[in-house]
């Protein structure tokens, strides 16, 4: 037989078992995932800010597309393996799930406290990335 086939869970001795649900190096990419999150929503920003075309951003709601897939595979990383800090990592998702609503409000009404609002919940996201 082949180890796949001939792998029983119930000869695992508890140490083994519990490793076998530990991924050391997933907090080293959950930290490149979280920059990457936080990268893209700072272009998002900086366009929306320094862009003259009022509501139409195709740009910022395809990086925006793209940060929550960076979001949904921080979200499974964590959920699928024991990571450490992973308080932090759910106070990241936390903190991205508000930027979420408020960003999809200023894309569908854009305004001067809306997106000061974003501006906070950034500097947040990225204090929150910083202690992962």
């Amino acid at each position: 037989m082949d180890k796949v086939s001939s792998f029983d869970i119930e000869s695992l001795s508890a140490k083994e078992l519990l490793d076998s649900k530990n991924k050391y190096d997933c907090l080293e990419e959950i930290r490149t995932l979280c920059g990457l999150y936080s990268n893209n929503l700072e272009l998002c920003l900086n366009i929306i800010k320094f862009s003259n075309l009022e509501g139409t951003w195709p740009d910022v709601e395809a990086l925006y597309r793209l940060s929550n897939i960076y979001r949904v595979a921080i979200k499974s990383i964590s959920s699928t393996w024991e990571v450490r800090n992973d308080l932090s990592i759910y106070s990241f998702l936390d903190k991205t799930d508000s930027f979420n609503k408020y960003m999809d409000k200023y894309l569908n009404d854009p305004s001067e406290i809306n997106l000061d609002f974003l501006e906070s919940l950034f500097d947040n996201i990225q204090s929150y990335a910083k202690n992962i």
